[in-house]
C-alpha cells in the first residue's frame, strides 16, 4: 500500500517564451546567437503579456536573454496575486548563463508601489553552450498586486531564462490536510489513486526525498493506475490548470 497526503497548489503565472522565436541561445555569434534587438526598447515586448516591462531583453530562440556584456538586464512580470496560501511563493525556472560559471542572479518581489519587499539570490552553473538547469526560489509574505522581477548582476551580466512557473502553496507545517486532501479521494493507495477535482488539474507525486516520481492530468472524478510506484509514503501536489 502507499500512504499519501496532498498539497493544493495554486498556479499563479507560467511563461514559456515560445513567442520569442528570433535568434538562438547556444553561441555568442552566428546562427546560434541571440537576436540583437532589445524587446523592451521598441522591440517585441508586446508578445510577452506576462512579462511586459524590463530592460536589455533579447529574443533567444524560445528563451529570453537578459543583459549585455556590460549592462544588467531585467524583466518584470505583470501584477499578480502572491497572497494566496498564506503568501508562500515558489518560483521555478530554467536558466543558463553566458560563459561565466558559477554565477548568480536575483529574483525580487515588488509591491504595488514598485518597492522591493523580498529578494533571493539564485546560484547556477549552466552556460549557453550546454543545457539549461532548473532552479527554485521560495518566499514567504507574498502580497496581492505583486510584480516578480528577475535581474542579472555585474558579475554575470547575461542570462537566459525559460519555463517560468510561479505558484503559491500551503506551508507543510501549517497545512490543513483535511481540506487539502479533498482532491484525493483515497489517501491509502494499493494500485489505483482516485481523484475528485472541479477543474482539469496536473498531479505531481513526490517521494519523501523530494524527487518527482510520477505526474499526470486529471479532470473531474477519475481513477489513475499507480501500480508502478514502490511501497512507501508520497506527497501529492495538485495544480489547477
Amino acid at each position: 500500500a502507499f500512504s499519501t497526503f496532498s498539497i493544493a497548489q495554486t498556479a499563479v503565472l507560467t511563461e514559456t517564451f515560445n513567442s520569442l522565436t528570433a535568434g538562438g541561445n547556444t553561441t555568442s555569434s552566428g546562427a546560434g546567437s541571440p537576436d540583437g534587438t532589445d524587446i523592451y526598447a521598441g522591440g517585441t515586448a508586446a508578445a510577452l503579456p506576462n512579462f511586459p516591462t524590463g530592460s536589455k531583453g533579447y529574443s533567444g530562440g524560445g528563451m529570453l536573454k537578459l543583459g549585455t556584456g556590460s549592462v544588467v538586464g531585467t524583466t518584470n512580470s505583470k501584477a499578480i496575486n502572491l497572497s494566496t496560501d498564506s503568501g508562500n511563493v515558489k518560483i521555478v525556472l530554467d536558466v543558463k548563463g553566458w560563459t561565466v560559471t558559477p554565477a548568480t542572479f536575483d529574483i525580487n518581489l515588488l509591491d504595488s508601489s514598485g518597492a522591493v519587499y523580498a529578494t533571493k539570490t539564485v546560484n547556477y552553473t549552466a552556460v549557453m553552450s550546454g543545457n539549461t538547469e532548473k532552479v527554485t526560489a521560495t518566499f514567504t509574505g507574498g502580497k496581492a498586486n505583486s510584480t516578480v522581477q528577475i535581474v542579472t548582476n555585474a558579475a554575470a551580466y547575461r542570462l537566459y531564462i525559460d519555463n517560468i512557473v510561479i505558484t503559491t502553496e500551503p506551508n507543510l507545517g501549517t497545512i490543513d490536510y483535511t481540506e487539502a486532501a479533498k482532491a484525493v479521494s483515497n489517501t491509502l493507495w494499493t494500485n489505483t489513486a482516485s481523484f475528485n477535482v472541479k477543474e482539469k488539474s496536473t498531479v505531481e507525486v513526490y517521494n519523501m526525498n523530494g524527487q518527482l516520481v510520477k505526474s499526470f492530468e486529471v479532470n473531474g472524478v477519475q481513477n489513475v493506475n499507480v501500480s508502478s510506484l514502490t511501497k512507501g509514503t508520497y506527497v501529492v501536489k495538485t495544480t489547477t490548470n
